[in-house]
């Protein structure tokens, strides 16, 4: 069993803690105990999450899980789907050509902008990850856990840091035990909070090949569509 340190919680953890205590899903479940650390720390880094589970064995998933996107993805959701309906609504009218072209434009900018927002959420965990094992050691046949207060700290911190005007972005180095690669994701931990965490299958099918591996440096086999 690894033995993690004493962590100074970010100051948002408490309040964030405080309001998913009561938080529901659609059916009025609770958050389940065993996945709620890890679904605090996620929103502490600004990672909205939709639906979770600690895991049970006689029903659904046996393994902890958690839906997640970034913070502001339902509202350019939102804002694209009443720019397609106006774009159809111009078209049926026989709008003029020039009021339809903009309107064109208009969904494609939205389009780009709900793909880029989705996808913060995955990067924001990937780089907590990476936050994480630079200042902790883990090597490739270690079983140790990465929790998710020290995951959220870490990650603060590493914000912390490079968003600092006396920080220079070049100023972050790798620990010793980390320069010989990137990244390589272990389990969240969180008592029972492990991998998988999902995307949706069809953005990510539409990924091209070597971005698919960038997305939380999962196999394609670890991502269960939602």
């Amino acid at each position: 069993m690894s033995h993690q340190q004493p962590t100074m919680l970010p100051a948002s953890w408490q309040e964030i803690a405080n309001r998913l205590a009561s938080a529901t899903d659609p059916t009025g479940a609770p958050i389940d105990a065993g996945i709620m650390e890890l679904v605090i720390a996620l929103n502490v880094l600004g990672v909205q999450t939709s639906s979770s589970c600690e895991g049970h064995m006689d029903r659904g998933y046996a393994a902890p899980w958690v839906d997640f996107h970034a913070v502001g993805t339902e509202a350019v959701r939102r804002q694209a789907s009443e720019a397609n309906r106006a774009l159809r609504e111009a078209e049926e009218q026989g709008a003029a050509a020039e009021h339809i072209e903009r309107l064109t434009r208009e969904v494609f900018r939205l389009a780009s902008a709900e793909q880029v927002t989705y996808y913060k959420g995955a990067w924001l965990v990937h780089q907590a990850l990476e936050a994480f094992y630079e200042q902790h050691q883990s090597p490739m046949t270690s079983n140790s856990i990465c929790t998710a207060t020290a995951l959220a700290t870490a990650a603060c911190n590493r914000t912390a840091s490079t968003t600092s005007p006396s920080a220079p972005a070049t100023s972050r180095q790798p620990n010793s035990h980390n320069t010989s690669r990137k990244f390589r994701p272990l389990p969240i931990s969180s008592k029972l909070s492990t991998y998988p965490l999902t995307i949706d299958r069809s953005l990510y099918n539409n990924l091209p090949s070597p971005q698919r591996r960038q997305v939380l440096n999962l196999r394609s086999a670890d991502v269960r569509p939602k």
